[in-house]
């Protein structure tokens, strides 16, 4: 092997103190402690070096009063320089600081005595990998790599925040490449070594707790016990896990029951739940920061420093547009504009990640069925600001090629849409996307989609039912049913998929949120989430709940916390732990047919003047 192997590999190896080359040029690995002078004619020792630097996407092995021979005639201002300059040309051997912001790359490998000097011996590539939080979901991002396969879409993007918003909007989008300054998003996850490059890829949901992010796998165990501990909730696992420097993650068993484990390799076992712990974080002005200790992100902003972590991330979140993290050496911050992560042992790196964001999916009635994702808005709007959800629904109703509305939160306004495509957006934007006319029927609101169509893959059982309304009473009372296909007539089969494909003669209708019909009146369940503005007076039912709530103008809905029952006031949802609510939404009368009369359901009321027989 050559020099740069043998040294890579010294470093990887914590028994390795010196690489040593025989008189025949060859290259072994030593494990004793020697000085760099040898009796043995032709032999040559290499002593490994206290620490490490990378640049250009390789590492480099530090030797202080060292120089190689052979040095380039261009003087470069910094080491990154130096090293994006070794890293174009293959008979570059390392770099020479030959003074103060001098740096000179060599092509020799014969290391001679520089006293004042340093010598960074060019090593293997620089390989590395952090976790970051963006939309509510995990990422890794890898260098150098890129991702493989056929584009997501053809469309590149200039910031990684804008591409990495489209590929969470993009089903067919699992990551996102950066290569020559330009973001391209991709339907493979497959990676491919490419220098220069860094890959964004996702994996899914992710649990920011007890400054660790935590990959959540549903259907997925981890194995080891840590402790004999049987921890009640995921927030007291979490917390003794995060704590233990051997545990590695935490496995939901069964209900109320979660251990901590020491492996960290995810296996199946479909009635659990593992969250794997991952990189630390912290936290600064609702932003996350991925803590690398030993690394550096590229272009570091030296003219200014930071006497606090605070401080530098408030800075970096500040200018937001440019700023990718920061980095801290010798007591300093220095914020950084590049994305790729270098192996540097006297940095600690913050990379930046996203804001702190609450991901909420429902839907609601609206003559129509519309899928609610948020924070997410629709990418092609029209002029007209429409002032209430209402309005704004109504023109869409009315339109054909309406798509659905979107409200942008910072001109609290809404937007009728002409694609269904959506984006991630910020704070309390809403997508609210059009899809067929909506049913309301045994608890549920369904989507009536178009003919020619079916619920993707298998069906969820064997059954086949005779009626549309004996199929979706079957489905809404299992928990892993999401519509029904009316494959025939008078054949109808539960589905298990929430998207749909081409089938001649068929008809899917996909099962949306659960609702309450109260009060003339369709209010929406959502589970684990609750409105803002809860009001102080509590409410024995839920039923009385909503009978205030619609005596009000301003009431929005009704949240269940700590078993009762309040009437709330905001617009936004907020995660809450084993409590829930129901937002109010459209007109409507539960009405069904008796003896071929239509018969109007109005519970609450009642009616007036004398009963007569």
């Amino acid at each position: 092997p050559t020099l740069a192997k043998a040294l890579a590999a010294c470093k990887k190896n914590s028994k390795c103190k010196a690489v040593v080359r025989r008189s025949d040029n060859k290259y072994f690995l030593s494990s004793k402690s020697i000085s760099t002078k040898t009796k043995k004619s032709n032999y040559k020792i290499y002593k490994k070096g206290s620490s490490a630097v990378a640049s250009g996407g390789y590492s480099y092995s530090t030797m202080e009063n060292y120089v190689y021979g052979g040095l380039d005639k261009t003087v470069h201002k910094t080491i990154d320089a130096a090293g994006a300059a070794c890293a174009k040309k293959s008979t570059c051997t390392g770099i020479v600081k030959v003074g103060k912001g001098k740096y000179q790359i060599a092509t020799g490998s014969e290391i001679k005595k520089g006293t004042g000097k340093t010598l960074y011996v060019k090593g293997g590539k620089d390989y590395t990998s952090r976790d970051i939080y963006f939309g509510a979901e995990m990422w890794t991002a890898k260098a150098p790599y890129t991702l493989s396969g056929t584009k997501a879409e053809t469309k590149t993007y200039k910031d990684r925040d804008n591409a990495m918003r489209h590929c969470l909007a993009n089903t067919a989008c699992n990551g996102v490449t950066l290569t020559g300054g330009k973001y391209t998003l991709y339907k493979s996850s497959t990676t491919t070594e490419k220098d220069g490059s860094v890959s964004w890829i996702r994996r899914g949901d992710i649990l920011a707790s007890d400054g660790y992010f935590w990959d959540k796998q549903k259907g997925k165990t981890l194995t080891g016990y840590y402790d004999s501990t049987k921890y009640t909730t995921l927030a007291k696992a979490t917390a003794a896990c995060a704590k233990a420097t051997s545990c590695k993650g935490v496995t939901k068993e069964e209900t109320k029951k979660y251990r901590t484990n020491t492996g960290s390799t995810f296996s199946t076992n479909n009635g659990r739940t593992a969250w794997r712990q991952e990189d630390p974080f912290v936290l600064h002005s609702k932003y996350y920061f991925t803590k690398k200790t030993g690394n550096k992100l590229s272009d570091i902003q030296t003219k200014k420093s930071y006497s606090t972590e605070a401080k530098a991330a408030a800075a970096c979140v500040k200018d937001k547009k440019t700023c990718s993290g920061f980095v801290l050496k010798s007591k300093k911050y220095y914020l950084t504009k590049g994305w790729t992560l270098y192996t540097d042992s006297d940095y600690t790196a913050f990379v930046r990640n996203h804001k702190k964001m609450t991901k909420v999916e429902y839907s609601i009635y609206y003559t129509y069925f519309y899928k609610v994702d948020g924070p997410f808005i629709h990418s092609k709007l029209g002029k007209t600001a429409y002032t209430t959800k209402k309005k704004c629904l109504t023109a869409c109703n009315k339109s054909t090629k309406c798509k659905g509305c979107s409200y942008k939160e910072s001109k609290k306004k809404y937007y009728t849409s002409t694609t269904k495509i959506f984006y991630l957006g910020e704070g309390n934007d809403r997508a609210y996307t059009k899809r067929g006319k909506a049913i309301v029927k045994d608890g549920y609101v369904w989507s009536t989609e178009d003919d020619g169509h079916k619920i993707v893959g298998d069906y969820l059982d064997s059954t086949t039912h005779t009626t549309l309304a004996k199929a979706m009473a079957a489905c809404a009372k299992k928990t892993g049913c999401t519509g029904v296909t009316k494959t025939a007539s008078k054949k109808y089969r539960l589905g298990k998929k929430d998207t749909a494909e081409e089938k001649t003669g068929m008809r899917p209708y996909f099962r949306g949120s659960k609702i309450v019909t109260y009060r003339l009146k369709i209010w929406t369940l959502i589970p684990g989430m609750v409105l803002t503005s809860q009001q102080k007076t509590s409410y024995k039912t839920y039923k009385k709940a909503m009978v205030a709530c619609t005596k009000s103008s301003k009431c929005t809905g009704v949240n269940y916390v700590s078993k009762k029952y309040y009437t709330a006031q905001g617009t936004s949802l907020t995660p809450s732990s084993g409590n829930k609510c129901w937002m109010l939404g459209t007109d409507y009368t539960p009405y069904f047919t008796y003896d071929n009369t239509v018969w109007y359901y109005k519970e609450g009321y009642k009616t007036t003047g004398d009963i007569g027989f």
